[in-house]
């Protein structure tokens, strides 16, 4: 057995033969258990080691092993929703418009208003379109200038860009093949997500990249808006040593 070993580490040309196979070879969902939920909080003391656990699985699968019935809580069939102009009167601030844009060829389902802020209204947005092919998009809006701190994002996993800004694509997916992809990327203290029910990464990765990119430049409801919070952990805020006023 030496012998072989010796053999092995000075014939190099069959060691790589070997890497370069091993490395094509898929890694199985089935060597994975599902993840339900959103694991624990980030005060707790697990949390730190669920997520490791959560990045380890999602480099080696492309994408976050999730059971049916998370992916199935996403969406707007759970909610109760209504026009934008109904909703607009709700909110603190102006949602990016959408007319001219691609949108345009998908049909508008409604839309509820999120994250309440104080008597000015909430200070966030979900809108809801489907497409002729079956698919759902739900567009995700929050005014940060509003007080209600920062999203940052991981710089690692912002590997996407939407009109020049840094952006993270999060892929879901379950055993039956269900699946969800989410865009996030922040413009101009607008935390966006653009979430279509399938992975982009399999198909239609351009079309949904061009669709982010044809939203016009959202605008702050305040001018001069509140240094954000600290104290919170990425990939939930911004961490304790996050400087006052974060980079567009």
């Amino acid at each position: 057995m030496p012998h072989r070993v010796a053999e092995a580490s000075v014939n190099c040309t069959p060691c790589a033969a070997l890497l370069a196979f091993a490395a094509i070879v898929p890694v199985s969902a089935a060597n994975f258990d599902e993840r339900c939920g959103l694991g624990p909080s980030p005060d707790s003391p697990d949390f730190k080691a669920y997520h490791e656990e959560r990045e380890s699985i999602r480099a080696q699968l492309g994408y976050e092993f999730v059971c049916d019935q998370y992916i199935l809580t996403i969406g707007a069939s759970s909610y109760r929703l209504e026009s934008l102009e109904k909703v607009q009167s709700k909110l603190a601030f102006q949602p990016v418009q959408l007319g001219g844009t691609l949108f345009a060829s998908y049909t508008e389902l409604g839309a509820r208003p999120d994250i309440l802020g104080n008597s000015r209204g909430a200070s966030a947005l979900r809108r809801y379109f489907s497409g002729d092919s079956g698919e759902v998009l739900e567009l995700f809006e929050f005014d940060t200038s509003l007080g209600g701190g920062v999203q940052v994002l991981d710089q690692k996993r912002q590997t996407e860009q939407v009109k020049g800004q840094r952006a993270m694509l999060t892929i879901l997916e379950s055993k039956s093949g269900k699946a969800f992809s989410i865009l996030t990327w922040v413009e101009n203290r607008r935390h966006i997500e653009l979430s279509i029910n399938r992975n982009v990464r399999k198909t239609g990765y351009a079309e949904f990249m061009q669709l982010a990119e044809s939203m016009p430049t959202p605008i702050p409801a305040l001018p001069n808006p509140p240094k954000p919070k600290g104290g919170w952990p990425p990939p939930f805020g911004p961490g304790a040593d996050f400087p006052d006023h974060p980079p567009e």
